[in-house]
């Protein structure tokens, strides 16, 4: 009775919600079916385990939330418990003991189960070989897959092609037509059936097809290894008599291949690793997006019914296989069939350029990634972006429906602006996404395709990021909304049907939910459907399903079926079906004002599950889909605010407890403005007024840049600039509310009170000049009041005069003012003090230096001039020369030790002229004196200096030449890098660079002459012979060389042993240990040496007989070269095996005795290992006396 009033009341909140919002729309958002509780998968081959072992097989693991489970191979009793974090990665290991290295049957399947739905994916990889795969849960698997591979050729034998099955139930017997001879010994086109029991597996490999020498010329050579593909190979369950056909995992891929041309070899090669989608998986429309940073991709179009019409960008292809159809791409791709069809993309080997060009920036390697139709997509899923092994860059490919792109975010930022439109189908976007390293999350308000993927130095991993594998049995119908489900909620009734593929009588339910198990019959199913060239039929069960717990529910369904279809005639039917709790809505708001924004705080419980969608009603008439939105109230009142909640499971809440807000009355604020002269205060008088609520700050912006905030309306005072200005005041009241005024307040400018002070003397009338100015040029209106200082003169000493006159009769100092006012009131005021000066100026002057004055240098006179009261006000100096030429020097502004600088002609001959100088003293208008002199000037030495063309870093020193045009006994010098004093340059000291050389000459009266030259000293070219190297007697190797790029001529000494001795690399093969010495010339004719040894390991001359007689001929077994291996053994043994001589390293030949005592005459078998690759040597050694 409860349960039925709670349906009531919530039927018809969503009713009601349902009518006005679109808040149910996500009461269909999808469950993830690569996520689940139980997953089966093995150990996918690598080349690499077939001689190091050293490859490695990781399991990433993620959750959206917290959750623990553990990985088992029964087959080898191993198993391993974890923990996972929400949202982030646990990293799993797989033990070796489970890789499947050869064809045929093994028990090492991987069992994985987790308490709650996880998402995994498996990476295998020694390091730079790697492949990674989306694993699919246990119950999105099929019973019929097609293997996808690719044209098997690799850089290295034992790289096969292959798939393996997994069977995960006993008693599984699986049918396989290879497509191809198997390595095992399977015939291509012939079925044949292995019986399987839970966790077994059986792996195919494809047959060797043997190697191809490619010759890459200069006596390189290369080798292709080739296998069979085994693209197109059919894996089916089948039942028997007894069983039912059984769900099968099927994974495909390659130990190391190497995909794009073959023509200068294969290249770097990887292995490929992917699980395999079912065919009932397939779709009709994939989109296809370049790899970032490649230059190409390989893409397969695959197809189970050869009947299928397939479309790539409009246009239908030919299969010409029936199979598949592959195509090289730089594009977008649109592709489309009538029938479902697999698309797979490939990654090219590093280096491969499309059209059998190159590619030097294309890093990576080969990597097949099975791509998901636009069907089978997701809304939200995390991802992991490995980064074993050294992979440098990190993307995620993404399409999704145009109208849902700018709603798409990469880790909760978004993402809208990375999309393009899709070129010939607008309505699908797609975006390459660079991304960093480690765990992300993709999240969009539709579903999407997305494929993670990552490059290094031949170096790649790719999968799809995640897949909603449609076709799933169950369909759920939430009867409050009427919607399609994937998961329920509590206390919310459902109505199941399940999507058969054949018909049947009868069906029982096992729905979990504490209820009794129901048998239901048929006499024909409700409807029918067509679903990617698939009929299926449709049973429902009649009555309404309803979970009272929130947890994950394990239905089964047991169908009886009309006939048998070669899986017998029942079939049991596992899927796993949630149920969540509806949310609890909250939030939080405080008190606010009017026309103002008010934000609301959204403290939802989701109860374990993400919020996606907010439907707030704020109670004006106003709505919001924003999670914490902000909303402006246009009055002020109280209002009542409600919250609708739905969680990512579709589950939506009853509305929140009603909140009410009250929003208040802002204050109103008001100012008055006195005073309004430029840089002179201003003054600001608060006028304002609040109905609700006291007002507690004042925040004033004076429209300069300047602010001040006062927690009283105290006036306030400012000064301004000219100009106008627009003040804004904004008060806040104790409940929160502030409103502002702006008010434009104009600043007339001051004037700018100036005069020039006159330079009198007692004897003169003083002058006033006024300078008196003002920014908006209205000096015109000006109004003037003097006060000259001179208080003795009674009523003369004021004036309104622009310009006035004044006399003092008395040397002194005296302080004039002037007020300046303008036309619109604004005053300024400047005083200025000056002397009247003495009436008896006196004139002096120094010259410094006064008998060694050069005619090249400014001669300097120094003021000394002076007066008894004030100062001097203006000086006059004339110079004359021995010609009677005259030159007038005036000084309105001297300084006691004022320097005057002349600078006179200059000469060099004769040896001295002597000049006139004549000073006047001024002390104001009328007063002044004056005085003369006279002073020598000095002839200039001239030198001339001519610098060197351009020279050669390692060029020797060499002698600079310089001299003088004219016969003055004296001393000279040179400067600058790398030279000394008497002119020796060193290009080697100065380096490379312009270099300014100067010569200087000094007459013995001390006056100089100097020239500067620039020398340019060309850099020796750098060049390195390469690193020293050892080879073998009768090999050779290349000198690799390098040198700066304008080196015009190389010449390599000795020349023998090499191919030439003109070029950078010559092929070196000397007979024996060489040094080689190489010398290169660059274009500026400069020239620079390097050395480089070939060490050559000669074989050891080994005698086979010597003549220990003592007659200083033969007497010792004297092996040439073996003495330059020090670590080289020698064992010497007679015919009985006993040894007889023995040393390490041959620095003193054997004599032919032991221990001391010769031994006799005979053969004798020696052992001789120089310990440097080369050898052992074994042979006889006669001894004849």
């Amino acid at each position: 009775m409860v349960k039925n009033r709670l349906f009531f009341w919530y039927a018809l909140f969503l009713s009601l919600v349902c009518f006005w919002s679109l808040v149910c729309q996500v009461a269909s958002a999808q469950n993830i079916s690569n996520k689940g509780k139980d997953f089966w998968l093995g150990y996918g081959n690598h080349q690499r385990g077939y001689n190091l072992n050293n490859q490695e097989m990781v399991l990433y693991i993620t959750s959206d939330v917290n959750t623990k489970g553990k990985i088992e191979i029964p087959g080898l009793n191993y198993s391993s418990d974890f923990t996972v974090t929400a949202n982030s990665i646990s990293q799993v290991m797989v033990p070796k003991e489970a890789y499947l290295d050869g064809e045929g049957l093994y028990k090492s399947g991987i069992h994985v189960t987790a308490e709650k739905p996880v998402v995994i994916y498996a990476h295998i990889y020694d390091r730079n070989v790697s492949g990674a795969t989306l694993v699919l849960p246990t119950n999105v698997l099929g019973k019929e897959y097609y293997s996808l591979n690719y044209k098997q050729v690799s850089n290295q034998d034992t790289s096969f092609s292959y798939f393996f099955v997994v069977a995960i139930e006993d008693s599984t017997e699986v049918q396989i037509t290879p497509s191809a001879n198997t390595y095992g010994g399977q015939d291509a086109g012939k079925s044949f059936t292995v019986k399987l029991n839970k966790g077994e597996i059986y792996q195919i490999l494809g047959e060797k097809l043997g190697s191809e020498r490619i010759d890459l010329g200069g006596g390189r050579s290369t080798r292709n290894y080739k296998g069979a593909d085994l693209t197109g190979s059919i894996i089916q369950s089948v039942g028997t008599t007894t069983q039912p056909c059984k769900k099968i995992a099927v994974f495909s891929g390659s130990g190391k291949i190497g995909i794009g041309c073959e023509s200068e070899g294969i290249g770097s090669s990887d292995n490929l690793f992917q699980q395999v989608y079912p065919t009932t998986a397939w779709g009709k429309k994939t989109i296809t997006v370049p790899l970032a940073s490649r230059n190409y991709d390989v893409i397969r179009i695959v197809k189970s019914n050869p009947a299928a019409v397939v479309k790539l960008n409009g246009n239908v292809v030919t299969f010409s296989n029936s199979l598949y159809y592959e195509f090289p791409s730089q594009q977008v791709n649109v592709i489309e069939s009538d029938l479902p069809v697999q698309v797979v993309q490939y990654a090219v080997t590093q280096g491969k350029g499309i059209n059998c060009s190159s590619y030097s920036e294309n890093a990576g390697d080969p990597e097949m990634i099975f791509l998901n139709p636009v069907e089978q997509n997701i809304d939200r899923i995390t991802v992991y972006s490995a980064d074993a092994y050294l992979i440098i860059r990190h993307f995620i490919n993404v399409v999704i429906e145009t109208s849902a792109a700018q709603g798409f975010t990469l880790d909760g930022i978004s993402q809208a602006s990375q999309f393009r439109s899709v070129p010939g189908d607008p309505g699908y976007s797609y975006a390459q996404l660079s991304v960093s390293a480690g765990v992300h999350t993709l999240a969009a308000p539709k579903g999407f395709n997305a494929v993670a993927y990552g490059f290094g130095g031949a170096e790649s991993y790719g999968y799809s990021a995640g897949a909603n594998v449609k076709g799933q049995l169950l369909k759920a119908v939430n009867k409050l909304t009427g919607l399609t489900v994937s998961s329920g909620c509590t206390y919310q009734p459902l109505k199941f049907s399940v999507n058969l593929l054949y018909e049947v009588n009868k069906l029982t339910w096992d729905l979990n939910n504490g209820e009794a198990t129901e048998e239901v019959s048929y006499s024909a199913p409700e409807t029918t459907f067509t679903e990617n060239g698939k009929t299926y039929f449709v049973y429902s069960l009649a009555k309404d399903v309803v979970y009272d717990k929130a947890q994950d529910y394990n239905i089964e369904i047991t169908a009886e079926k009309t006939m048998s279809d070669g899986c017998g005639t029942s079939e049991s039917i596992l899927i796993d079906f949630s149920v969540y709790d509806p949310p609890e809505p909250s939030f939080s708001v405080s008190a606010a004002c009017e026309d103002t924004e008010v934000q609301f705080s959204d403290e939802t419980d989701g109860k374990g599950r993400v919020a996606k969608t907010w439907l707030w009603n704020f109670g004006d008439g106003k709505t919001s889909d924003e999670q914490n939105p902000k909303h402006v109230y246009e009055a002020s009142g109280t209002y009542t605010v409600t919250l609708t909640v739905t969680t990512d499971s579709g589950c939506s809440s009853i509305t929140s407890a009603p909140l009410t807000v009250t929003i208040y009355k802002k204050p109103t604020p008001g100012f008055s403005v006195s005073g309004n002269c430029a840089d002179q205060k201003v003054v600001f008088t608060d006028l304002s007024v609040s109905e609700e609520g006291n007002i507690v700050q004042w925040a004033w912006d004076f429209g300069d840049g300047t602010t001040d905030t006062l927690l009283s309306g105290t006036p306030r005072e400012h000064v301004y600039p000219a100009g106008t200005y627009s003040v804004k005041l904004t008060v806040l009241t104790d409940k929160g509310c502030k409103h502002d005024v702006l008010q434009n307040v104009e600043i007339s400018p001051s004037p700018v009170a100036d005069f020039s002070l006159p330079g009198i003397c007692s004897f003169d009338n003083a002058q006033f000049t006024n300078l008196s100015t003002i920014a908006d040029h209205t000096e015109a209106s000006f109004q003037y009041e003097w006060d000259f200082g001179d208080v003795a003169s009674g009523a003369l000493n004021r004036s309104t005069q622009r310009d006035p006159q004044h006399r003092y009769s008395i040397p002194g100092e005296y302080t004039a003012t002037l007020t300046v006012t303008s036309g619109k009131g604004c005053l300024t005021t400047v005083s200025k003090t000056f002397i009247v000066n003495g009436s008896n100026p006196v004139p002096d002057f120094e010259v410094p230096n006064y008998d060694r004055l050069c005619s090249r240098n400014e001669v300097v006179f120094i003021n000394k001039s002076s007066v008894s009261i004030g100062r001097i006000t203006r000086l006059e100096w004339t110079f004359s020369d021995p010609d009677g030429n005259t030159k007038v020097v005036a000084d309105d502004n001297p300084e006691p030790g004022k320097e005057q600088r002349v600078l006179f002609p200059e000469f060099t001959a004769p040896d001295s002229k002597v000049y006139t100088v004549s000073l006047k003293a001024f002390s104001g208008g009328v007063c002044v004196r004056e005085k003369s002199g006279s002073f020598t000037l000095l002839a200039m030495p001239k030198v001339t200096f001519e610098a060197p063309g351009d020279v050669c870093q390692e060029s020797g020193p060499l002698q600079l030449v310089a001299g003088q045009e004219t016969a003055f006994l004296g001393s000279s010098t040179f400067s600058g890098d790398g030279i000394t004093s008497s002119g020796i340059f060193d290009p080697g000291k100065a380096g490379p660079g312009a270099h300014d050389i100067t010569f200087t000459f000094t007459r013995a009266n001390g006056c100089p002459d100097a020239l500067t030259r620039t020398i340019i000293v060309n850099p020796s070219p750098s060049v390195s012979a390469g690193e020293d190297v050892k080879i073998r007697e009768g090999t050779f190797t290349q000198l690799l060389a390098h040198s700066d790029a304008d080196i015009v001529s190389y010449e390599w000494t000795p020349s023998e042993g090499l191919s030439r001795n003109d070029i950078a690399n010559p092929i070196a093969s000397p007979f024996d240990n060489t040094t080689y010495t190489l010398k290169v010339t660059n274009s500026r004719g400069c020239i620079n040496y390097s050395r480089v040894t070939v060490t050559v390991d000669k074989y050891p001359v080994i005698p086979n007989v010597f003549t220990p007689n003592g007659d200083g001929t033969n007497d010792k077994w004297n092996i040439k070269y073996l003495v330059r291996y020090s670590n080289a053994t020698v064992d010497v043994f007679n015919r009985y095996g006993n040894r007889v001589y023995q040393s390490r390293g041959y620095a003193e030949p054997w004599d032919g005795t032991f221990n001391g005592t010769a031994l006799p005459a005979g053969a004798y078998y020696y052992i001789i290992d120089p310990k440097n690759g080369m050898g052992p040597y074994k042979g006889n050694i006669n001894i004849i006396r």
